[in-house]
């Protein structure tokens, strides 16, 4: 019971910022402004579906080949936790839970190194890249955002939608749906912030998607379907968005967009393609440049996390075999490589249940043998 009750916090936290009481509400910052007021029109260059040629990797081509080979820790008792988080320095995971009928629930941690399990904090709350700042609901469920340097605390104008840190702390976006109906045809307004919550300002509304990520402090992607001049719907896309220029790039056209992923620094983004009958071409994972001048279509199929800014870890899905295995895909030379060996280096994850460090250095999962978490340390991360 206690494991699930953490479980679903955690659940809370990852959608709704997490539950804060806070002591008197801040004033309150101005509401957002349209998005004409920001900038023109953006102009909008269309995506190059075409692959580099000679650039798709091969899985059969992509043998352990990096030395020393990963070693694995286990942190913690079977049993723990889920969706374990990293601190923003890579050197602790963080995890909810509530180890026993005596003990409050709160964010626990564990030292990469391995060590015991210390309680970090009871209070449930997202943080932003660099420490900072933290986001939740205060008790009258308003979104804000705590200095933890200075104290002040800001109410964020997102009308309780998820609020998301830029890569440099000092700006937020969140999606806020609008209107009834099917999903696709509903409207979205991406607006942003400064972390205090003010000059916030709409970016663009999308039907049928939002936000998914951060290229880099003043770049983001967004996933949708847009009005164009006639008033027709285009096809959903996704596409690139510089917040200061107002120009947008479109990188990729299918109505079965999943798993978008920005690389650190912005460089890189990666999407999943599954299903698509319009254009089975479409289907697949995929690599492009955020400018969208260059792509790879990657010969396997499985779960990705970048390791670094032009670097790509996969789990591919393989099934039948008794461990899984961790691939590795260099964006900038087009080469797999596979950097764990099932008879080395044994292990399996629980439904997708994994994360890599900030840098990049470690992966850390939830075991699916005995339900405890474990870290991997990679090689070669330091190249």
């Amino acid at each position: 019971m206690m494991r699930r009750l953490a479980a679903l916090l955690l659940l809370l936290v990852l959608t709704a910022c997490g539950v804060q009481a806070a002591g008197n509400d801040p004033p309150a910052p101005p509401p957002a402004q349209p998005a004409a007021e920001v900038a023109a029109a953006p102009s909008m260059a269309p995506a190059q579906i075409a692959t580099v040629p000679g650039a798709t990797p091969s899985l059969a081509t992509a043998t352990a080949t990096v030395e020393p080979a990963p070693v694995l820790t286990r942190l913690t008792e079977p049993g723990c936790c889920v969706q374990p988080m990293w601190s923003p320095d890579g050197r602790m995971v963080l995890f909810i839970d509530r180890p026993d009928a005596t003990a409050p629930t709160g964010i626990y941690g564990v030292s990469v190194e391995g060590g015991p399990v210390q309680l970090i904090t009871e209070r449930v709350a997202k943080t932003s890249p660099d420490g900072r700042y933290i986001v939740y609901l205060n008790e009258s469920a308003q979104v804000v955002v705590e200095d933890l340097q200075t104290g002040e605390v800001w109410l964020i104008p997102s009308d309780r939608r998820e609020p998301h840190f830029s890569p440099n702390s000092q700006r937020l976006v969140w999606t806020a749906e609008t209107g009834s109906g099917a999903f696709s045809q509903r409207p979205s307004i991406v607006s942003v912030s400064e972390v205090n919550g003010q000059n916030a300002r709409e970016v663009i509304t999308v039907y049928g998607g939002g936000f998914v990520g951060w290229l880099d402090d003043d770049r983001m992607l967004v996933q949708g379907r847009i009005e164009e001049s006639n008033g027709v719907l285009a096809e959903e896309a996704l596409y690139a968005i510089d917040l200061l220029s107002g120009d947008m790039d479109q990188l990729a056209v299918s109505d079965r967009l999943r798993s978008v992923q920005p690389a650190p620094g912005g460089e890189w983004v990666f999407y999943a393609i599954a299903f698509d009958t319009d254009d089975p071409t479409r289907n697949g994972m995929w690599v492009v440049r955020a400018d969208g001048s260059e792509r790879h279509k990657l010969d396997v199929v499985g779960a990705a996390q970048w390791q670094d800014g032009s670097r790509l870890l996969i789990i591919p899905m393989e099934p039948g075999a008794p461990s899984h295995r961790v691939l590795r895909f260099d964006a900038e030379t087009g080469e797999m490589e596979a950097i764990t060996d099932p008879a080395q280096t044994p292990f399996r994850i629980l439904s997708g249940d994994w994360q890599v460090s900030p840098t990049g250095e470690h992966i850390v999962f939830v075991s699916a043998e005995d339900l405890s978490l474990w870290v991997m340390t990679l090689p070669g991360a330091d190249r």
